[in-house]
């Protein structure tokens, strides 16, 4: 319970900056009690609930809301930690706060949880052509890797292999937004359904902001179609189930 208080209360400021460590390393603990043994599932939907009621489903809105992309990560992980194996109570709970149009980003940014999401899917379109140029020049330096660290102490050549293994570093975070996206809908829950599409409810007074999540979800898809290959399987994965539960039963 401290250490939601902690979170819930600990939104970067001028006054205050962010302890990055300190957040990161609490965000994990908390994902880390949504995952107990696959066999314990009874467990996990307890705890799931006990959390969303102790506020970690605003936690992990405001996180899903930073401009900064760790954070931004941890927080669609906590939300699916949270839904995880369908969870309707907790559905309910991300919805009522997601709509009372409260939630402010942790770091201190200021853009809506939703206008994020439409920002890194966009992102996640022009992710498509920089993923294949990054690994094919990951692929030219393997193959040229001996040349490359002729002359090189060990430690030396060991830090260039590690360099050019590097994972390529998205800051669109697309299967994990996705999923996060999929488990909000999961079991034809209407109310994310619509509000996912229309955030105002079709009140053109709501303050709300006017973003169509899953038109941006096919917009998305449009562009990965045409470029599917190896390096994008995961997403293809991804997209397999979720934009269907955005319309299912709806």
């Amino acid at each position: 319970r401290n250490l939601v208080r902690q979170l819930l209360d600990g939104r970067v400021t001028a006054e205050a900056p962010l302890d990055r460590s300190l957040t990161e390393a609490s965000l994990r603990v908390l994902i880390a009690l949504l995952e107990p043994p696959k066999d314990s599932e009874s467990i996990r939907r307890r705890r799931q609930v006990l959390l969303a009621k102790e506020g970690v489903c605003t936690v992990a809105l405001m996180m899903g809301a930073c401009e900064d992309s760790q954070l931004y990560q941890l927080g669609m992980r906590l939300t699916i930690a949270l839904l995880t194996g369908g969870n309707v109570p907790v559905q309910k709970i991300m919805y009522k706060t997601l709509s009372a149009g409260t939630i402010e980003a942790f770091d201190g940014s200021s853009g809506s949880w939703m206008g994020v999401i439409k920002r890194r899917l966009r992102r996640g379109a022009k992710e498509i052509a920089e993923r294949k140029l990054y690994l094919s020049q990951q692929a030219e330096r393997l193959a040229g890797f001996e040349d490359e660290i002729a002359g090189l102490s060990a430690a030396a050549a060991h830090a260039v292999r590690a360099d050019i293994e590097r994972e390529f570093a998205s800051q669109a975070y697309v299967e994990e937004t996705i999923e996060a996206l999929r488990l909000l809908c999961e079991g034809h829950f209407q109310p994310f359904q619509e509000h996912l599409r229309d955030p105002r409810g079709g009140r053109s007074d709501s303050s709300a902001e006017p973003v169509d999540i899953v038109s941006e979800v096919w917009i998305l898809l449009a562009e990965l179609e045409p470029e599917i290959d190896g390096s994008n399987a995961a997403q293809v994965v991804a997209f397999i189930s979720g934009p269907t539960e955005f319309v299912q039963g709806n």
